[in-house]
């Protein structure tokens, strides 16, 4: 053989091996040795040399998305009044102090490696996230709740690892979410869309309203023409880390009566229903018609909404976070008055989505939503148990 052959073909052969120890050190040698990165709903990368493991959480939206996830366990403080069915301690919120300035020293004696809150409400203020910070623990932001509830739930999973369980829960989420949302898309075909206006629901000392644009007012747009609240002042959002929330007074609304087809506001109904107007501070009734409907309120008997009654108070519960699929299936069925393919009977949609995710936030016998009449008569839905 020649060996002048051999010496080339050995000289190719370790040129070749060279090059291939070079790629092969570049790709596990990067800059960004990371087992886990995302970037969070206020546009930090979030880094993590691995899956988070003890946390705190700030709002009910991520409770309720590591429930379904099965990784609620991890949640060793919280803050919100309800417990939701977790095992974290039930009196770690008064301990925390305020959602938005929660005590770091109580934060590190439960030893957590993070803090999740939301972005756009009930957010850690920027001091107390620098404090956070300097003390090793984490500050993530995740509304999980409107336009970002998918993605949110599945930055979620992977920060815990993405255990098998999680991620299964999670595509059967998404699935339902999105199988939701298509049927009611088809189902108003082409239907002529109607302008809306729809408000989180609490009244300001002067009778102002606010109007919070990033929970279901955005992800109801497609399926109406224009949130009625673009044609005013009212119609800026509150963008970027925020507890602020757009508040104005009613008197804007006064100019654009006219273009209010379908009119939704957003309340706890799980509270007794009485003839009062709903008092923001005791919570000791329901809206009642006249609250929110006559002259100078938030719509007067003569708008579209109050002449063809489609005026909705809708459970709070199923406007937020991960039910956002089934207040998005109310709200457009009943405006437009159509049935949307197996998912017409409201109690059994609630119920197989609660059974699977291990949520609770409906309870038999509690109201869903109340439509009205011009003349103030209405309609009550509650929710019966399968």
């Amino acid at each position: 053989m020649n060996t002048k052959i051999i010496a080339i073909a050995a000289v190719v052969i370790l040129a070749g091996g060279i090059v291939g120890a070079v790629v092969l050190s570049n790709s596990n040698n990067s800059d960004d040795d990371s087992a886990i990165s995302i970037v969070d709903g206020a546009g930090k990368t979030i880094k993590l040399d691995k899956p988070l493991q003890n946390v705190c959480v700030i709002n009910s939206n991520i409770t309720k998305g590591m429930k379904m996830l099965g990784i609620s366990d991890n949640i060793k403080c919280y803050h919100y009044s309800k417990t939701l069915g977790i095992k974290a301690e039930s009196d770690s919120g008064a301990k925390l102090g305020t959602y938005y300035t929660p005590s770091v020293e109580t934060l590190l004696s439960y030893d957590v490696d993070a803090v999740l809150c939301p972005v756009s409400s009930m957010t850690l203020v920027a001091g107390t996230a620098k404090t956070c910070e300097e003390n090793g623990i984490k500050v993530i932001r995740l509304d999980c709740y409107g336009e970002s509830t998918l993605e949110d739930v599945k930055k979620l999973t992977k920060l815990f690892g993405e255990p098998e369980a999680a991620v299964k829960s999670m595509e059967r989420f998404e699935k339902e979410y999105n199988d939701t949302l298509e049927a009611i898309k088809n189902a108003l075909g082409s239907k002529d869309k109607m302008n809306y206006l729809y408000t989180f629901g609490a009244f300001g000392e002067e009778g102002s309203i606010i109007n919070e644009k990033s929970g279901l007012s955005e992800i109801l747009a497609p399926y109406f023409t224009t949130n009625v609240t673009e044609y005013t002042n009212l119609g800026s959002s509150v963008s970027g880390v925020s507890n602020k929330v757009n508040d104005g007074s009613t008197e804007e609304l006064q100019k654009v009566q006219d273009k209010i087809d379908c009119f939704a506001i957003r309340l706890d109904l799980n509270i007794v229903k009485s003839d009062k107007p709903y008092d923001p501070v005791t919570k000791d009734a329901i809206p009642s018609f006249n609250g929110y409907v006559g002259d100078g309120k938030i719509v007067t008997g003569t708008s579209p909404a109050a002449t063809n009654g489609k005026i909705y108070v809708i459970n709070t519960d199923l406007v937020s976070g991960l039910y956002a699929h089934i207040g998005i299936l109310i709200l457009v069925s009943q405006a437009y008055g159509i049935e949307v393919e197996g998912y017409t009977d409201l109690s059994k949609v609630i119920d197989d989505f609660q059974t699977w995710t291990t949520l609770d936030m409906i309870e038999n016998g509690e109201y869903t939503y109340l439509q009205f009449n011009g003349d103030g008569s209405h309609v009550d839905y509650k929710f019966v148990d399968a």
